[in-house]
């Protein structure tokens, strides 16, 4: 992340955009918490964690946690849950309500996070690389041993097609196994991807 973070271009502001329809206190003591308290404080960014607001009974209430803005989107109409490519009408609209969003702030939007390596990611990702190329991505994924030997030995699958046009439009993608990373870099495919493990120091 440090290439990505501190490559000469005067950081703006890091969005942890997170495709979800709730985000719960629990999830402040996790990475999906951590990742941007610790981008904000060793790099100095102003950082924001975004989603939609689904109406989950358990929804924090926060508005900041360490330092960082947490951002409630409003959830467009007739959709009450985070919409699969299977449900495409539902899956589109909620795609493009993300996409509006980044489109508004991307101005002053210089570092975009995003957490697995999804549908949702792919298409932002190509989103953000072709409208909007200053703003850098970075993708971290989830993979353990067996998906990354998945998306390795079965290049045709769904899943390896996706990863590879992840690959091909962000800035930095990382998965927290270190058996995955080193199957990775194996590949050529793949070998831009990076270890990054799970955890931040809390103390920070």
């Amino acid at each position: 992340m440090n290439s990505v973070l501190a490559d000469g271009a005067v950081p703006k502001k890091l969005v942890l955009l997170l495709p979800w329809t709730s985000y719960l206190d629990v999830h402040l003591k996790k990475d999906t918490g951590l990742f941007p308290v610790y981008f904000a404080k060793e790099y100095n960014i102003k950082t924001e964690i975004v989603f939609f607001d689904g109406g989950h009974p358990l929804t924090t209430k926060e508005t900041s946690h360490r330092g960082v803005a947490i951002k409630k989107l409003p959830l467009p109409q007739g959709i009450d849950g985070v919409p699969r490519l299977r449900n495409p009408v539902k899956f589109l609209r909620f795609l493009l309500a993300v996409c509006k969003y980044i489109k508004q702030e991307s101005r002053s939007i210089s570092h975009i996070m995003l957490f697995h390596a999804t549908y949702y990611s792919m298409f932002l990702c190509v989103y953000i690389k072709t409208w909007f190329p200053h703003i850098k991505t970075y993708v971290k994924m989830d993979a353990g041993f067996e998906g990354a030997a998945g998306a390795v030995n079965n290049k045709f699958s769904a899943g390896s097609i996706m990863l590879r046009i992840v690959l091909a439009n962000a800035s930095l993608v990382t998965c927290e196994s270190k058996k995955a990373a080193e199957l990775f870099k194996t590949t050529r495919a793949f070998s831009k991807i990076q270890y990054a493990p799970n955890g931040i120091a809390d103390e920070l």
